[in-house]
């Protein structure tokens, strides 16, 4: 079986959450594994063919991930017999070339965007380096480092939307790109989420579990971070616990007890609301909403 939806991002903007909630709808199946990323180590292969010097960045990408193989890949999928919908979720906006290749191989998908106020995905991405111990400074710190990187290599990057959404539209057409707000789904989950089944042309009226399960900031309770984070522990729970909502539940409580999120400070916010503002108004223009909301502070 071949997928004919994919959830392509962005990072830090509600992906996991309407990942879980669509995979218990009875008419779509989503795979259990996210991010598996088949469709770039697909896009480097194409470039070692046309260029042989680009082979060891492909066997290196296919070395970091367990589903870049046709074959590993396209097993996620065993169990789709019968669904209307199959789906998967990996942050492809990030790497639009891959479009056309997955139109290529699943010319007749979906493609569903979600975006955030790029300033408030940027500040998450930091928290959530936080939670996972992956970065001790402050917020401050984490700006400039990432100001001062060349902009293909600073996470500030991930907040350009607009010309990548408009190039999955050139390929996939209009009406099979949907994107969804941040704001718009946090506020009203069940509105958003029925509007996508709408979309998707299933069954609109099924009640969905909507479950957060993604809370970043600065660590409170080591114990309870540890427990977060260690991988072994994680699989003797799904082991035990083979309800996906229960176990989702269960992480949402560890997370709130073991977290507490961090306040940014304003001038870093006037900074990249300066950096973001062309981009805020190119996907007003796209969307044909206005997004005046991402120029207000709110801490």
């Amino acid at each position: 079986m071949k997928p004919n939806f994919f959830i392509i991002g962005a990072q830090r903007a509600g992906s996991t959450t309407i990942h879980n909630a669509l995979k218990a709808h009875p008419e779509i199946f989503m795979s259990d594994i996210k991010e598996p990323q088949y469709f770039v180590a697909q896009m480097l292969l194409e470039k070692v063919q046309t260029n042989h010097e680009n082979r060891v960045a492909y066997e290196n990408y296919l070395i970091k991930g367990k589903y870049r193989t046709p074959k590993a890949y396209y097993s996620l999928f065993d169990k789709a017999e019968g669904f209307k919908i199959i789906g998967e979720s990996s942050h492809y906006i990030y790497r639009p070339d891959t479009a056309s290749i997955i139109h290529k191989e699943c010319p007749n998908s979906k493609i569903l965007v979600l975006v955030r106020n790029p300033i408030d995905r940027f500040f998450s991405e930091y928290q959530l380096a936080k939670r996972t111990g992956n970065y001790s400074s402050s917020f401050e710190d984490y700006y400039i480092e990432n100001k001062e990187n060349v902009p293909n290599k600073s996470k500030l990057s991930k907040g350009f939307y607009a010309d990548k959404i408009n190039h999955f539209k050139s390929i996939f057409g209009a009406e099979n790109v949907k994107v969804i707000q941040f704001d718009d789904f946090k506020n009203n989950p069940s509105v958003a989420l029925k509007e996508i089944l709408i979309w998707l042309k299933v069954d609109p009226n099924i009640s969905l579990p909507i479950i957060n399960v993604q809370q970043g900031g600065t660590i409170r309770n080591p114990f309870l971070a540890f427990f977060i984070k260690h991988n072994g522990i994680n699989k003797i729970l799904k082991k035990l616990i083979s309800n996906t909502v229960i176990r989702q539940k269960m992480r949402k409580t560890v997370y709130e007890n073991a977290v507490k999120s961090e306040k940014m400070d304003y001038d870093i916010w006037l900074d990249l609301k300066e950096y973001y503002e062309n981009e805020i108004v190119n996907l007003e223009g796209l969307l044909n909403k206005s997004l005046n909301s991402w120029r207000t502070y709110n801490p």
